[in-house]
């Protein structure tokens, strides 16, 4: 019952941001990036999908990449299972009218096709405006030294 109720709480913010205008609320780009990890690590297909582009696009530290459905399908297959993504470091601007830019770092743990990770990661997010909604497009991942 609670997860239904935060996953209801999480759907009204992304309504929220995606309800409001740029000039109003330079948030956007940071909200979308909490709503993203959230999302990720609570493996929320449904909200994934609708906070992803459709040319999504995510490039982890070793160059591997995965478009909108492969991680919708890793996340829902088991693939992909993230026990923490706590963001810290963050950064968010607007870039534009309707792109925006978020950097910080992510703390990972979970397994990924059954092996273990435990990685802090500095991450860009790039969340961009199409017609009223908010989407996020490109999420790069590096290792951080």
């Amino acid at each position: 019952m609670k997860k239904v109720v935060f996953t209801a709480f999480v759907l009204g913010l992304v309504n929220v941001a995606f309800g409001q205008s740029n000039a109003a609320n330079k948030s956007v780009p940071e909200t979308m990036t909490n709503v993203f990890f959230k999302a990720l690590q609570d493996e929320d297909t449904g909200t994934m999908s609708k906070i992803l582009a459709n040319n999504f696009q995510i490039t982890n530290a070793d160059g591997q990449s995965a478009d909108k459905d492969l991680i919708g399908q890793a996340l829902s297959g088991g693939h992909l299972v993230v026990d923490a993504a706590t963001t810290s470091d963050v950064q968010s601007r607007l870039v534009g009218a309707n792109t925006g830019l978020v950097t910080g770092k992510v703390k990972f743990k979970g397994t990924l096709q059954n092996q273990s990770f435990d990685n802090t990661l500095v991450f860009t997010l790039i969340s961009i405006q199409e017609g009223e909604s908010w989407k996020v497009s490109d999420v790069r991942l590096i290792s951080a030294k």
